[in-house]
Parts: C-alpha cells; structure tokens; sequence
C-alpha cells in the first residue's frame, strides 16, 4: 500500500474530491431520469423526482451498511491480513445483496403504498408505485456496486469509483431515452 508521503491536508483531498464527485453523480441518476421523463407530463415527472427521497433513504441505509464493512476490511488491511480481509469484504458484498433484496421485497410488493405515505396524488402513487418497483426490482446490484466502491474508497482508491459512477451516469444518461420513449426494437416502458 502507499503511505501518505505529501503534506496530509494535500492528500486529504486527493482522496476526498473524488469521493464528493461520486456522491454527485448519484444525484445525477435521478436528474437525468426527470429530464428525459418529463416530456411524459407533470406527473410522470412528480413520481420520478418523489423516489428521489426513497432512493436517498436506501443510499442512506447502504451507507450505514457499507461504513462497517468498509472500516472492517481497511483494519484488516492495515493489520497486512489481505486474506482475512478478501474473505470479510466477500462477506460484505453477500450481505449488501441480502440488503438489496430487502429492497426488492419493499419494491416489488409495497411501492405504491410507500407513495401512498408520502401522501401523493392517487396518479403519481400509481406512476411512482411503477416506477419504484423498477428501480427497486435490481437493487441487490446497485447494493453490491456500492458496497465495492466503498471497500475501494476505504482502501485508498477513490478514483476508480468515480469513474465507475461516471460511466454509470453516462450511460444511464445515454439509455434513458430510447428506454423512456422507445427507439427501434426496443418498446416505450
């Protein structure tokens, strides 16, 4: 591993600036996905920019999560007991998907009803209800993706999470409308 051989407020933020501009681009996945579906009305768009908040409260909840396994796998690290700590990250991912699966029971079964408790419109709660529980349906990946770039934040690479969640959002960006509106074979959802 590197040692810190620059003054520590430099390094610091060497790796703090790669974490801050991942942080932002999970914001970017809900921007882009109101941008493009908001051609589809005012509601559509209400249900999209209303996930938000659940999405932020399963980003929250990962974190929690992740800081654990993150600190676990770091003092096993910088006690030189690479195996050991392979084994305890393995762990961590298996467990983040359990957490993502949890997720995926809230999404698949309750969705509209999480809406519901937020008080929406009846509409939005149906478009939202849908939409959630897309989003939702896969959230063992993204737990298991977070839980990643978190073990690799907290072994000293924050760079290759950012650009993980760069291409991410790139594509995310580039999808959204032929997944949105529809574009050849693939059909409007």
């Amino acid at each position: 591993p590197r040692g810190v051989t620059g003054p520590i407020p430099r390094e610091l933020l060497r790796l703090a600036l790669p974490v801050f501009g991942s942080q932002l681009l999970r914001l970017a996945y809900q921007w882009t996905d109101a941008f493009w579906v908001r051609g589809l009305g005012v509601e559509a768009t209400a249900a999209v920019t209303t996930s938000a908040f659940v999405m932020w409260t399963v980003f929250a909840l990962h974190d929690g999560f992740g800081i654990g396994v993150a600190a676990y796998v770091s003092q096993l690290l910088g006690a030189g007991e690479r195996r050991r700590a392979g084994l305890a990250a393995w762990k961590g991912i298996r467990a983040s998907a359990v957490l993502g699966l949890a997720g995926t029971i809230v999404g698949v079964t309750a969705a509209r009803a999480v809406y519901g408790l937020m008080g929406a419109d009846p509409h939005v709660a149906d478009l939202g209800g849908r939409y959630l529980s897309i989003i939702l349906g896969a959230a063992p990946i993204p737990m298991m993706a977070l839980t990643c770039e978190t073990i690799m934040r907290n072994s000293g690479d924050t760079r290759t999470p950012l650009t993980i969640d760069l291409v991410a959002v790139t594509l995310n960006a580039a999808l959204c409308p032929a997944l949105i509106y529809g574009f050849g074979p693939i059909p409007a959802m």
